[in-house]
């Protein structure tokens, strides 16, 4: 950061929107306070937002995504301690 008094920065430039600014610059000003001269984009570039997924529930082969499912509670159900797949499996009987 550049001094515009002395050794001391007495102007400030705040902005909401940094890609708005392109350059900054101090010129010596009116005695001895330097001026700061800010070239700024009038249009402010905007990042072009990632294109939104559009799932197509019509083309979903639920056949498979059942079995998958099957398949990952079978594995989990053998990875719990035997007490918790016992009481698991009790519950799931219960509720059937």
């Amino acid at each position: 950061m550049n001094a515009t008094r002395g050794s001391n920065v007495l102007d400030l430039y705040f902005t909401t929107n940094p890609t708005l600014t392109m350059n900054i610059e101090i010129i010596p000003g009116i005695s001895n306070h330097s001026a700061v001269v800010i070239k700024s984009d009038v249009k402010p570039m905007h990042n072009k937002p990632a294109p939104w997924k559009v799932y197509q529930y019509k083309e979903v082969d639920w056949e498979k995504i059942h079995d998958e499912l099957n398949t990952l509670c079978k594995d989990f159900m053998e990875i719990l301690p035997i007490e918790m797949s016992q009481k698991t499996s009790n519950h799931s009987m219960a509720s059937s």
